[in-house]
């Protein structure tokens, strides 16, 4: 792929999809993938990178179902 070469894991979907993953590739290792309505692949890889989220995390109300 553009963003280089990985060592994978191939998968192959019931309905005939192709997917390759890697758990060198952060957040999802999604390398490739190929679908009989979409092909995505995996353009270029980000290091050294840092969080623009500030602050500390508030909590949640979570409705109850």
């Amino acid at each position: 792929v553009p963003a280089g070469t990985f060592m994978c894991d191939h998968y192959r979907s019931k309905d005939g999809g192709d997917f390759w993953i890697s758990s060198k590739v952060y957040p999802n290792g999604l390398i490739k993938a190929v679908t009989k309505d979409m092909t995505i692949v995996l353009q270029k890889t980000l290091t050294d990178q840092t969080s623009e989220i500030k602050g500390e995390p508030r909590k949640m109300e979570m409705p109850h179902f």
